[in-house]
């Protein structure tokens, strides 16, 4: 019986995978009520897997990924002086990786979760610098895909596209927030 528990907990062991990925988000603001100026921010995102079937196409993982930005931005135009803000997207979900050889697999993956936000605007007054803060959350997916390469049996790098989608309104950001992503993936 204690083997059987130490056998089905060593096969479940080799199930997950912690992956880390630097990844860029594009994001508009606003300079003037007609026009807007693109800015690149940077991101991480962390990811956690447990795979739950095989498949004859490939794996099925349960996928929990959460990305999050501290982006500064530049003034856009008088009287900003500058902005700030803090972006989380959680988007627990499915992933399905297909091994195309012994050490490249192509990955799908989509979930749905949600997305939280806080700005912090400083605007310049007459003799006083006014700050202002604000935070919004909401209902976000993903969806996206991307490569493995398995350097060893345990470690492998990675590179994703993933859009994070929100509803206008809900972020900073636009509604489809493309996220191209490079990262390593620890499997166990």
């Amino acid at each position: 019986m204690l083997c059987a528990f130490a056998y089905t907990c060593a096969l479940l062991a080799q199930n997950n995978e912690v992956s880390l990925y630097s990844a860029w988000l594009r994001h508009d603001s606003i300079v003037r009520p007609t026009s807007t100026k693109v800015e690149t921010v940077s991101a991480g995102m962390l990811s956690l897997a447990q795979r739950v079937a095989q498949t004859p196409i490939g794996r099925l993982s349960l996928e929990l990924p959460i990305l999050w930005t501290d982006g500064k931005f530049a003034a856009s135009s008088r009287p900003i002086l500058g902005r700030s803000a803090k972006t989380v997207f959680i988007t627990p979900g499915l992933r399905l990786t297909h091994p195309c050889t012994s050490r490249i697999s192509l990955i799908a993956t989509a979930g749905l979760g949600l997305v939280a936000t806080s700005e912090k605007v400083s605007i310049e007054r007459p003799n006083q610098t006014i700050t202002a803060d604000g935070r919004r959350s909401g209902i976000a997916g993903s969806f996206g895909g991307g490569i493995d390469v398995r350097a060893t049996r345990r470690f492998s790098f990675r590179f994703e596209v993933r859009d994070f989608v929100t509803r206008k309104g809900s972020t900073l950001y636009r509604r489809h927030n493309v996220a191209p992503m490079l990262g390593i993936a620890f499997h166990f």
